[in-house]
């Protein structure tokens, strides 16, 4: 309950986002077959943050916790013989434990927090919660994927000194950071935002949503990190806390989010307008179709 990612024996399974999107209740199937290691320990493990099942949505300040007040989790292993009959199966109960990451929050309005410096807690016991009156079902659309990813195309400074990176696109997606020096305890900040409004950040249209990425420094180099349980919507990205001279298009990248739908078809003429026009909604389509279709307003 809430969104998630699963891993087993360290290896992540699958490749899509934000599982199982927005839904009350969902399940996912995976072969983990090539991941078991015989006569072996392994270990199973599941991330799993608020999304849309806990986090704020909603005008006004919006209400966390819409359907429940409590995350959760159900998993189950299943072995198969030759025929495909189980023979073992494995259930999360209350013998599993749990722990915290280092992403200390992670709200799809507001954006992740990621301390580099946390120290897990010792494992923790867990408790059943009540059996869902909903039915499991299967998910009959196909997952959020990342199905592009874009350079950063100029890194520039506003009047008031701020930097701004700008992706010349307007997508919906997140940051991924290729390496970071960090200091220990710095905050380095990624507020998002899909327009410039005098010379600045357009943040007024984001009415109270915060959608800032943190990163709470620990001295070290921090390689390949993207936020995992958010998304936004933007163009420019303004950056506060990057060490030394700030951030080149080499240090940072796009990657595009959406419900991973099949193109069905394709449109060009001899009019460049008319052609721009059909682009720019594929584009519009293409981030408003991630997990459930999104009104424009």
């Amino acid at each position: 309950m809430g969104v998630f990612e699963a891993a087993i024996n360290g290896q992540r399974l699958g490749d899509e986002l934000l599982a199982p999107g927005w839904t009350s209740y969902n399940h996912r199937l995976y072969d983990v077959s090539s991941l078991l290691l015989p006569g072996e320990k392994n270990v199973i493990s599941v991330e799993v943050a608020e999304g849309w099942y806990a986090g704020r949505l909603g005008f006004k300040g919006g209400k966390r916790f819409r359907y429940v007040d409590e995350l959760g989790l159900f998993a189950q292993l299943e072995v198969q013989d030759a025929a495909g009959k189980v023979s073992w199966e494995l259930i999360s109960d209350d013998a599993w434990s749990c722990t915290t990451t280092e992403i200390i929050t992670s709200e799809i309005y507001d954006g992740e927090v990621h301390d580099m410096s946390h120290i897990p807690l010792d494992p923790l016991g867990t408790r059943i919660l009540p059996k869902p009156s909903a039915q499991l079902v299967a998910p009959d659309i196909p997952p959020v994927r990342v199905t592009e990813t874009l350079s950063c195309k100029r890194v520039f400074r506003t009047q008031s000194g701020k930097t701004i990176l700008d992706f010349c696109q307007n997508l919906v997606g997140k940051l991924f950071i290729t390496r970071l020096s960090t200091v220990k305890d710095k905050y380095i900040t990624f507020r998002h935002a899909e327009v410039m409004e005098n010379g600045e950040l357009g943040t007024r249209p984001l009415r109270d949503a915060k959608c800032c990425d943190t990163i709470i420094g620990s001295g070290q180099v921090l390689l390949g990190w993207s936020p995992k349980f958010t998304f936004h919507g933007f163009r420019y990205v303004e950056v506060d806390g990057w060490s030394g001279h700030g951030p080149s298009p080499s240090d940072v990248q796009a990657l595009v989010l959406h419900t991973d739908m099949e193109r069905r078809g394709f449109f060009e003429c001899s009019n460049p307008y008319a052609n721009k026009l059909h682009n720019n909604i594929v584009w519009s389509m293409r981030g408003n179709f991630l997990s459930r279709f999104s009104l424009l307003e």
